[in-house]
């Protein structure tokens, strides 16, 4: 019997923490709000919010069992971080906004220093640093407590620490003034106690129901794994990483196609065994009509792909406002016909009645999907 008892062999806390940075990613790319809002990955942290050119907010992501204070790993490399991109990018007018978001919960820090400042009973350094950052102190207590941040972060000093973060930091710690070390207070703030790992997927399937991204538990799981997918590809993938709304509606969309193809194979299937039988020859029609709405999905998969001619530059800038509704409503159609058809499949009905039923279903495909695309004419 093999015995194995090197336990830290076991990785789960890095893939855990990866799929946990990739569904905050796709949480974010969910809320993006407009066109011009990009979301890039492992660019300046783990995610980045560019609302324009003067608005960049970075967000690093953890995944952390237990609680964190200033003493831990990694708040103190988040707070080298901030302070070196605010140097990085001090000329110029870009508001630069850090965020540090956890599932782990604010702990106490070691002594009893914050509460004998204020006199209260927290001593969590990371609350106070966001009331700090909130301006939710008392000017005369403030300065006391940016002061034994700083204390606190000092003990952790290490020259030994290479690379071109810790060559700046380490000398700013050492002599950085309280107000100085203010403005990395104010620019950082703490995003503790977030949805855990079980409910990073929970909520990303929950907003795409609210958007109307499906009509079955199926569907959203579908698109889940679908932007899950594109999501670790990007990561794994060197140079520029960028999430946009149109790219999004892409990605829903050929998840879309992916249900109009099911419904398609599951067809054919059928035809393929009766076509050779007289009283079903009526099905090989369908098969053509079938291909004419291939033919107009066909269509707009080119004008979403886009087109370098102007004709579709053209289009495609008529397109982009209905977007939108090009996602959820093939999406309705391709998932809604896709399980009608597996209930009738499931019915114990006679040849005839399935053959209406399915016929019945061509047409209502092809209706729906001729619909779709004269709302986009208007």
């Amino acid at each position: 019997m093999f015995i194995n008892d090197r336990i830290e062999r076991d990785a789960w806390g890095a893939f855990r923490g990866y799929i946990y940075q990739a569904n905050i990613s796709i949480i974010e790319w969910l809320n993006l709000e407009d066109y011009n809002q990009v979301i890039q990955l492992e660019a300046g942290e783990d995610i980045d919010k560019i609302y324009s050119d003067k608005k960049r907010i970075l967000m690093q992501v953890k995944h952390i069992q237990g609680s964190i204070t200033l003493r831990n790993k990694e708040v103190y490399e988040a707070i080298a971080n901030c302070a070196y991109h605010m140097k990085e990018n001090s000329s110029g007018n870009l508001e630069l906004v850090f965020e540090f978001y956890t599932n782990a919960a604010s702990g106490n820090e070691k002594g009893d220093h914050f509460k004998e400042i204020g006199g209260g009973n927290s001593n969590k350094g990371l609350d106070l640093w966001n009331e700090i950052h909130n301006g939710g102190l008392e000017h005369e207590d403030e300065d006391k407590y940016v002061e034994e941040i700083i204390n606190i972060l000092q003990e952790k000093l290490d020259s030994k620490t290479k690379g071109f973060v810790w060559e700046y930091w380490n000398p700013y710690l050492r002599s950085v003034t309280v107000g100085d070390f203010k403005k990395v207070i104010k620019t950082l703030s703490w995003k503790t106690q977030e949805i855990s790992f079980e409910e990073s997927t929970k909520k990303i399937i929950k907003i795409l129901k609210n958007k109307g991204y499906g009509t079955h538990n199926d569907d959203y799981e579908k698109v889940y794994y679908s932007l899950l997918n594109f999501a670790l590809d990007q990561l794994s993938q060197k140079g520029t990483k960028k999430l946009t709304k149109e790219i999004l509606h892409r990605k829903i969309f050929e998840a879309a196609r992916r249900d109009l193809d099911a419904i398609k194979f599951a067809l054919l299937e059928f035809i393929e065994e009766e076509e050779k039988k007289p009283e079903n020859q009526h099905f090989i029609k369908q098969i053509e009509k079938l291909k004419k709405i291939e033919s107009t999905l066909a269509e707009i998969e080119v004008v979403e792909d886009g087109d370098s001619s102007a004709a579709i530059d053209i289009a495609l800038n008529k397109l982009m406002p209905y977007a939108e509704k090009i996602d959820k409503e093939l999406y309705k159609v391709a998932s809604s016909l896709y399980y009608d058809l597996l209930q009738i499949k499931k019915t114990n009905i006679t040849k005839r009645e399935f053959s209406q039923k399915v016929k019945s279903l061509f047409v209502e495909y092809k209706r729906k999907v001729e619909d779709i695309q004269l709302s986009l004419l208007k």
